[in-house]
């Protein structure tokens, strides 16, 4: 037997494989996503040595409020979770306190991941006031010098402050 005829054989058997998983797996699977990620905006305040979001060319804008309410109204019915981040960080866009409020009156879940250098005790009592479900926090070291060697322009004592606020309220 010819490795060419060995090959093809083993692609047919991967796809029958694959075919069969699938089909086994189709009722496990949701028919609407339970979560997304919903990047708002592609700003950063950083430039972290590890971020794909700086490193890579992309321009730096905001998602049209549009399909921002269209996302949100899609997945009201689902309740999915609305995870409002990526590589943009989503304290950098004006309306995230909007956008929050907004998936509260649907029933969205909301969650967000920051770098936490924009977030004021003013900025994070509205965030709870509106019901925010999870703020994560991006922190890349546990000493002044790691945390500012890797998020290149951020500060550790002011983001260790905002975060020590957010707790607080």
């Amino acid at each position: 037997m010819g490795l060419m005829m060995i090959a093809e054989k083993a692609k047919n058997r991967a796809k029958s494989i694959l075919r069969a998983l699938l089909e086994d797996n189709k009722s496990k699977f949701p028919e609407f996503p339970r979560r997304i990620q919903l990047e708002t905006t592609s700003l950063c305040p950083c430039r972290c040595i590890m971020c794909p979001g700086y490193n890579a060319p992309r321009k730096n804008k905001f998602m049209e409020d549009s399909l921002i309410e269209q996302i949100i109204d899609e997945c009201a019915p689902e309740g999915t979770v609305m995870q409002l981040l990526f590589y943009g960080d989503p304290l950098l866009d004006k309306r995230i306190v909007d956008i929050v409020r907004k998936c509260k009156v649907k029933e969205l879940p909301t969650v967000i991941t920051t770098v936490g250098r924009q977030l004021t005790p003013q900025l994070s009592q509205e965030l709870l006031d509106e019901g925010l479900g999870h703020c994560g926090f991006s922190v890349d070291g546990n000493t002044k010098e790691t945390y500012e060697k890797i998020r290149v322009g951020s500060d550790f004592e002011k983001v260790i402050q905002n975060i020590e606020t957010f707790i607080e309220l």
